[in-house]
């Protein structure tokens, strides 16, 4: 039956102690008025009965009102509730349950099935060399690199603090970013960094818009520029910068080369696959 004269409710759950109050306001009336109340996980019902007119001593008809309220969370309680109530209305204090759902258990994950990023240095033992993906024209100097290692994270710096013993021993660790040494491959997840007597000359060149919006005179000296393709123009990764400080000169010097896994082919050499690019 439609409910023309809402009661209010008012509900609280309070999960750190494990209860629930529920207040009611009750419409002041000299009728005698039966009202029920019933628990859900996830909704609280009200309903509340009062006579409307009387047939004869021994019949009566009622006027129902019912409200559904909706809870954010599930309840569940096995004691008996503490009901107050009074003329304004009625209080309802309710013990909640307190229980623990199991969790599934841990999947045993081996170390084949973790995440590895592609081509480590395991993977690109027979490098044999790294190529523009778009007009696949050769970037590193051949029979040049005599060692392929990984990287280890990303911000591998902002942890140091956390393995080293000895501050002294570990001076040379705190300069931040990695530099890329003459002749050693550096796999990290992303790209890979090389140094730039590795590369193949005039096969990159620095990208000029990028470069005409940097301000050298604000910030750091050495800064991360986009490099392109010198035949196709297409983006390979990054160039690490830094400008002269004599004033006759005014040229850039590359110290370092990222190249994007993503935006090159690497060449394997060696079996079945020779002369594979992935």
């Amino acid at each position: 039956m439609e409910n023309k004269n809402e009661l209010p409710i008012f509900a609280e759950i309070l999960p750190n102690v494990k209860s629930m109050t529920v207040s009611v306001g009750l419409t002041r009336s000299k009728e005698e008025t039966l009202y029920e109340f019933g628990l859900y996980p996830l909704k609280f019902i009200f309903e509340s009965k009062s006579p409307t007119k009387t047939i004869s001593k021994s019949t009566k008809t009622f006027s129902t009102s019912k409200l559904e309220i909706p809870l954010i969370q599930t309840v569940e309680t096995s004691e008996q509730p503490i009901i107050t109530n009074s003329n304004e209305g009625i209080d309802i204090k309710l013990k909640l349950r307190t229980f623990v759902r199991k969790r599934p258990p841990k999947k045993d994950i081996s170390i084949s099935e973790t995440y590895q990023a592609p081509f480590n240095s395991t993977n690109i033992s027979s490098f044999k060399n790294i190529l523009c993906s778009y007009c696949k024209k050769f970037l590193v100097k051949k029979n040049t690199l005599k060692k392929i290692l990984d990287m280890p994270s990303e911000h591998w710096a902002e942890l140091v603090d956390c393995w080293m013993c000895h501050q002294e021993d570990y001076k040379h660790a705190k300069i931040g970013d990695i530099i890329a040494q003459e002749n050693i491959g550096l796999v990290s997840n992303s790209y890979f960094l090389l140094h730039p007597n590795n590369i193949e000359e005039d096969s990159l060149k620095v990208d000029e818009e990028e470069l005409h919006e940097i301000d050298w005179t604000k910030g750091m000296s050495k800064k991360w520029i986009s490099i392109n393709c010198s035949r196709c123009f297409a983006s390979v990764g990054d160039g690490l910068y830094c400008k002269s400080k004599e004033e006759e000169k005014d040229e850039l010097k590359l110290l370092a080369v990222k190249l994007n896994k993503y935006m090159t082919l690497v060449e394997m050499e060696g079996g079945a696959d020779a002369d594979k690019k992935e």
